[in-house]
């Protein structure tokens, strides 16, 4: 299963769309899985939440493909904007959609916007805009596998199985996921992790990876269908 990106509809009626954002990032995702391996999740949930609802409810804007990854430093190939910048970008795209848009859904893909997400929606809740924002919720069991281990091996070798070298996945680090991300808090993944995985991608199927990626997906879509019901055409 490859993405299908979605092209902007030929028509935009104000008052009558909500905008999609996905959220990605480019960063290292150890030696199997390629930089943009958030946006690819990412693009493929919101694609295939979509399908299963009114499409001409919906507009997917461009990804975002770059985001808030300072954790990855050290790291070869990280681009990131930090935190600061990416919250004040999300809060600007929400906000310039307001003036013709039902509301703006966020929908990242990148556990370390966090912060930046936050952030955004302090201001936006502060200014009134409408907006609401989702992200892939934790695998249950599989809470310490935060980054390129079994659960995004196995997505990406569902959705998009030749950019994965399964020869070259090697475990990462493990443990107690709370004391994990305190310590990247502290010293970025570099601190808890020499390859730049958090996880074991050894193991992971496409299987499994289907399997998590509808859970997402009925996640999402719930998402958007509550979005849908705030926020009726005017």
């Amino acid at each position: 299963m490859r993405r299908g990106r979605r092209t902007v509809p030929a028509r935009i009626v104000p008052g009558s769309q909500i905008v999609v954002v996905p959220i990605g990032s480019w960063e290292q995702h150890g030696t199997h899985l390629p930089p943009d391996t958030d946006s690819l999740i990412v693009e493929s949930l919101v694609d295939a939440a979509i399908e299963r609802l009114d499409a001409d409810d919906f507009l997917v804007a461009p990804t975002v493909a770059i985001s808030a990854s300072d954790e990855h430093a050290g790291f070869p190939g990280l681009l990131s904007a930090g935190t600061d910048a990416t919250a004040g970008m999300l809060v600007s795209i929400a906000r310039s959609a307001s003036t013709w848009a039902r509301g703006t859904v966020l929908v990242s893909g990148h556990g370390g916007n966090s912060d930046a997400l936050s952030q955004a929606r302090a201001r936006l809740d502060g200014e009134n805009v409408a907006h609401t924002m989702w992200w892939p919720r934790t695998v249950p069991g599989r809470e310490d596998d935060l980054h390129a281990g079994w659960v995004e091996t196995s997505v990406m070798l569902h959705i998009a199985p030749d950019l994965v070298d399964l020869r070259r996945a090697d475990a990462g680090a493990s443990g107690d996921a709370a004391e994990l991300v305190a310590r990247m808090r502290d010293g970025g993944v570099a601190a808890v992790s020499a390859n730049g995985v958090i996880g074991d991608p050894r193991g992971a199927t496409p299987a499994d990876g289907r399997a998590i990626h509808a859970r997402w997906v009925d996640g999402l879509v719930a998402c958007l269908d509550e979005a849908c019901r705030r926020w009726p055409p005017r």
